[in-house]
């Protein structure tokens, strides 16, 4: 038995992958073109914690609802490197780096964000 994959495609159906191939190479380029953050802004409580240049490595030490957590800045990334809330989300997100990234801790009320200096006010979605 010999399988042929002529008989089962119709010109639809390659225009739609070729059509989806194209959308997810547009994405990749748009996700590819955020530019490195300069700043973290850490939200505690809708409350700014602190606000920091991620240029400078640094080791951020908050008290929070659940406990103390610790916010780690190093080689232009952050990160969450100690969470006492039970799910540990904040800290399985890993290094963020580049401008709009964000990482969230619910359980604490917790917003870490990226933005840059030169960065634009409006985003794609806004146009």
């Amino acid at each position: 038995m010999t399988f042929s994959i002529s008989g089962l495609l119709t010109v639809y159906d390659i225009c739609l992958i070729a059509f989806l191939c194209f959308g997810v190479a547009i994405g990749m380029v748009f996700l590819n073109s955020f530019e490195e953050g300069t700043n973290v802004l850490v939200t505690l409580d809708g409350k700014q914690y602190t606000k920091a240049s991620i240029l400078n490595d640094r080791l951020i030490e908050m008290d929070a609802k659940t406990g103390t957590m610790f916010i780690e800045i190093s080689n232009g990334k952050v990160r969450v490197s100690k969470a006492t809330c039970q799910s540990k989300i904040c800290l399985r997100q890993g290094w963020i780096s580049k401008t709009g990234q964000v990482i969230v801790c619910v359980p604490n009320k917790l917003i870490i964000e990226l933005n840059s200096d030169n960065a634009p006010s409006l985003d794609a979605v806004t146009g």
